[in-house]
Order: structure tokens, then sequence, then C-alpha cells
């Protein structure tokens, strides 16, 4: 992952659609900032062990992007709880054919 001249909310955002969760920005940091981290993806837990990928063994070498941003910017991820936009949908009717 890498940014260029990119501010604290785009590397949140960037780190939210890589784990497909909301991520704040709470460093409290200004300006911009060049960045490069370089991680491992995890496998997913449903990765069936002895498993291959592309008729690979998939690589588990590198650090996991929580490590990564620790060792490579200083950065932590921490899990908290907080308010998250919803979309409910509290009635549904069906289409008159006409």
């Amino acid at each position: 992952m890498q940014g260029i001249n990119a501010r604290m909310d785009f590397l949140a955002f960037r780190l939210g659609e890589e784990l497909d969760r909301p991520v704040t920005d709470m460093t409290g940091l200004k300006g911009t900032y060049d960045f490069e981290v370089n991680y491992t993806r995890e496998l997913p837990r449903s990765f069936p062990e002895g498993g291959k990928i592309n008729g690979e063994d998939p690589d588990t070498s590198g650090p996991t992007l929580f490590a990564a941003l620790k060792q490579q910017i200083g950065l932590e991820l921490k899990a908290e709880k907080g308010p998250v936009d919803v979309i409910v949908i509290d009635h549904a009717e069906k289409l008159n054919e006409n």
C-alpha cells in the first residue's frame, strides 16, 4: 500500500477498504505524508489447511497489515466500538403489475 502526498483520512479510507470494516483517523496528524506499507494478506479463516492459490502455496512470509503498520510507519490500529451509519428498510410493498 502506498500513498504520495496523502492525508491520514485517505490512509484510513484505504485501510477500511482493505479490512472491509470502517476505519477512522484518530491520529490528529495534519498535513500530507508519503508512505509505503509492505505486508502479506492474511488468509481467510475459511481457507483450507494446505490449500493452494493458483496451484501454489500461499505466501505468508511477510508481516500482517497490523504488524506492518506498526513496524514500518509507526501507526497502530485499535478496535473500538462507535457509531456506524446504517440504512434500515422498515417497509416494502410488492409492485402492481400494470
